[in-house]
């Protein structure tokens, strides 16, 4: 099923257009990515992580259950992903 879209048209200051566009090819997003991502709070304030998640978050922010690597390659290796 395809996702049916439309367009938005916005006039903003070209200093500001100038500026997002920055911002989105610093992150490597497209400009609607960003927008997209800077508004998903608002459109979708109801979504909130699982229990499962917001353990995984805490976790990681204690170092719990983290593995380091070397190298993007020895992380590739060992979890079978160079082919």
């Amino acid at each position: 099923m395809a996702t049916e879209t439309t367009r938005l048209s916005v006039e903003i200051p070209k200093k500001a257009h100038k500026k997002l566009k920055i911002l989105a090819e610093i992150n490597e997003l497209t400009l609607k990515d960003l927008i997209l991502f800077a508004l998903d709070p608002i459109l979708y304030p109801e979504k909130k992580p699982n229990k499962t998640t917001l353990k995984a978050i805490e976790n990681t922010e204690k170092g719990i259950g983290l593995t380091s690597y070397e190298s993007v390659e020895q992380m590739w290796d060992e979890l079978g992903l160079n082919e």
